[in-house]
């Protein structure tokens, strides 16, 4: 709790009005998002807390100006260019090239 009241403290600092916390570790505890969000609205901050990467994706998608489907599409187009892009490796490609064709 203490690092969510620490970074959010420095967002508003830098002007930032709108924070996230993307936590993706398997093994982080569960945060007090009622008091999070309690402290944040009192600081006049919008907060979002998000376990996982499907619960950021899933939000990014609903608030996107593009349909579901072809957005998500888009998207898994536009991480493959960047996986050749940044040359991932061999296996990398393969595996992400496995996860998109079997939808």
């Amino acid at each position: 709790m203490s690092d969510a009241y620490v970074f959010a403290g420095i967002c508003q600092k830098h002007g930032v009005a709108d924070v996230s916390i993307l936590m993706v570790s398997p093994n982080q505890s569960l945060l007090d998002k009622a008091e999070l969000t309690k402290w944040a609205k009192e600081r006049g901050l919008g907060f979002r807390l998000f376990y996982g990467w499907g619960d950021i994706v899933e939000e990014a998608l609903f608030w996107s100006k593009f349909a579901m489907r072809p957005a998500v599409s888009a998207a898994a187009e536009f991480i493959e260019l960047r996986l050749r892009e940044v040359e991932v490796s061999r296996a990398g490609y393969e595996l992400w090239q496995k996860l998109f064709y079997a939808r």
